[in-house]
């Protein structure tokens, strides 16, 4: 996903976010349909690579997905509702990933050790996602359109306008090549930036990514531990959605609104970790 980061950006800028997002479809069927490929008549090895070539597929596809929010609600939304509109397409993703923390469970046997039942119901499972993967990818093939017929915004009309100066004179890195040399300034204020955000998100998606290996140590069962990460990432994907409006009603206070946020979550981690120490008792309560 990231070595597809810098390419995804320069696809958006020169063919628009559809041309993007659709071909991020296209890769993510392309995984969905290799893990359905039966896996009785492929070797260990064979099927190590097959599963390794469908996460570069997943991996290539998350690219545009995951920072089209943004773009999407400046080019559909008014000012007013952009914050709101930003927040719901940021937090799809994690409400995919809070539905991965209980469909996999419940739709997997626990309760067996044959490999053939776990085969079959892993097989079953891929065979489910590919088919909700491909009625959206035909729902996205049917509409979506580049961008509304009427500009939401003064500042999206200018964009259009630039946009077209920008693909008939730029080959697709000016945008690159402005931010790394024509405005170090404003470079290093975006790098900061992205810094500040991608450091806690990286290291929090990594760890709730195995919360069920990391909670075991704490006397969790998987089970607990999948409806422990489903109701922490519905519980963001709401605050989520109740913070971006609260944003978009009181404009001008993003900033205080981040540094809240921020000291919130230290004191939630800072939390769990004197209970991975126990330094304070672990109880019923705080499990």
């Amino acid at each position: 996903m990231v070595l597809g980061l810098i390419p995804a950006a320069i696809l958006v800028d020169k063919k628009g976010i559809r041309f993007a997002i659709v071909t991020s479809g296209v890769l993510l069927t392309i995984c969905c349909l290799l893990r359905c490929i039966p896996s009785e008549n492929l070797s260990p090895t064979q099927l190590k690579y097959l599963l390794i070539i469908s996460m570069i597929f997943n991996g290539l596809s998350s690219t545009s997905l995951n920072f089209s929010g943004p773009l999407v609600s400046s080019t559909w939304f008014p000012p007013s509702e952009r914050a709101t509109a930003t927040a719901i397409g940021s937090i799809a993703p994690y409400i995919g990933s809070s539905l991965g923390f209980i469909i996999g469970p419940n739709f997997v046997n626990q309760s067996t050790a044959d490999k053939e039942i776990l085969r079959n119901d892993i097989e079953n499972l891929y065979i489910l996602e590919a088919v909700v993967q491909i009625i959206i990818f035909l729902g996205l093939l049917c509409y979506f359109p580049v961008r509304p017929d009427i500009a939401p915004s003064h500042s999206e009309i200018y964009k259009r306008e630039d946009k077209l100066n920008f693909n008939n004179n730029n080959n697709g890195y000016k945008g690159i090549s402005k931010l790394c040399f024509e405005f170090p300034k404003k470079a290093l204020m975006v790098w900061n930036i992205a810094f500040c955000f991608s450091l806690p998100t990286g290291l929090f998606l990594g760890w709730g990514a195995v919360l069920d290996l990391n909670m075991e140590s704490l006397g969790f069962t998987r089970d607990d531990s999948s409806w422990l990460g489903f109701w922490m990432t519905i519980g963001g994907c709401f605050g989520a959605i109740f913070v971006g409006r609260y944003v978009d009603l009181f404009v001008g206070r993003l900033k205080t609104v981040i540094i809240i946020l921020l000291s919130i979550s230290t004191l939630g981690f800072f939390w769990f970790s004197i209970l991975v120490h126990k330094w304070i008792p672990f109880s019923g309560i705080s499990k």
